[in-house]
């Protein structure tokens, strides 16, 4: 959805360079998990049936986790928690 330019949203709803934005709820189990990596600080918002990942950089590496929840260990993984109503 675009949004009105002068659109002032929340500080911590801003997609930021290292988030990891991901699909937290949707009513097709193909689209439950998938990740997408942002590299750079962008002037989109996430929200709705999305959620963000901030990881704390001396605990682990953004990209290194976004690897993780990309492989499909991690989907087969998800998979198995969504049989049926999800």
């Amino acid at each position: 959805r675009y949004l009105r330019a002068d659109f002032e949203g929340s500080p911590e709803k801003r997609l930021r360079a290292d988030d990891i934005l991901v699909c937290s709820s949707s009513g097709s189990k193909a689209h439950l998990g998938k990740a997408a990596f942002v590299p750079t600080d962008i002037p989109y918002f996430f929200g709705g049936f999305m959620g963000v990942l901030r990881s704390k950089r001396d605990l682990i590496e953004p990209r290194f986790l976004f690897r993780i929840l990309a492989s499909p260990h991690h989907k087969a993984f998800l998979a198995g928690l969504t049989e049926g109503a999800n």
